[in-house]
């Protein structure tokens, strides 16, 4: 087994976060693009990992075609929103403690329909935290 990891000390919110609603509010009204302004290029770090690192450990080590994605918090919502919409990215998906609340809960909105479709691959592993954290993911 070959474990990867990637440190990201620039900046996960940027590379972690799916695509939100330019409208999108915080606790405090601000919009989410005022407070955090490079989030939502989840899709851009995927195909850096799918197009560049996988194909780059793959030249130089001895694998197995089985990939499986890890994350926690921002990683788990990254390994959420892969699974929604790119199942095909890898073959197994563990999301610990994600940050379901991101893009107003969307992903709890939308992953039922899409975890529902018959599944390209056969693996999924789902964590989610049991304690809410934040009033405005109760709305």
């Amino acid at each position: 087994m070959i474990v990867v990891g990637v440190p990201n000390t620039t900046d996960r919110t940027r590379d972690l976060t799916p695509p939100f609603s330019r409208t999108e509010r915080v606790d405090d009204g601000r919009r989410l693009s005022e407070v955090s302004p490079t989030a939502g290029h989840a899709d851009t770090f995927l195909r850096f990992l799918t197009e560049e690192l996988a194909p780059h450990v793959e030249a130089r080590y001895r694998t197995q075609p089985y990939r499986i994605l890890v994350g926690h918090s921002h990683g788990g919502l990254f390994a959420m929103h892969v699974l929604t919409h790119k199942p095909e990215s890898f073959n197994a998906y563990v999301a610990l403690s994600p940050s379901v609340h991101w893009n107003s809960a969307e992903l709890v909105r939308t992953a039922p329909e899409a975890l529902a479709r018959p599944a390209r691959r056969a693996a999924h592993a789902l964590s989610l935290r049991t304690r809410i954290p934040s009033p405005w993911m109760r709305r």
